[in-house]
């Protein structure tokens, strides 16, 4: 399963590092400044990091909830 895990994270490191430049370009062109191109990668930063926080917080009570669920069996409370 790490090593699973270890290809996913690479596969999408790869696939930004391909994704990212082309964009900038793409908006370059589109725009003529590379300001646009920068603005677009920084709101994707600020999107995906929206997107951790709402599934770490998921995962901890998930989390939570499984312990419970195994203290209520272990312990009959």
């Amino acid at each position: 399963m790490a090593a699973v895990g270890v290809a996913v994270i690479n596969s999408i490191g790869n696939l930004g590092g391909f994704l990212g430049p082309y964009a900038i370009g793409a908006l370059k062109d589109a725009t003529g400044s590379t300001f646009s191109g920068l603005v677009f990668l920084s709101t994707m930063m600020i999107v995906t990091f929206h997107m951790l926080m709402v599934m770490r917080s998921k995962m901890n009570k998930a989390a939570t909830d499984l312990i419970s669920a195994e203290q209520e069996d272990i312990f009959g409370t």
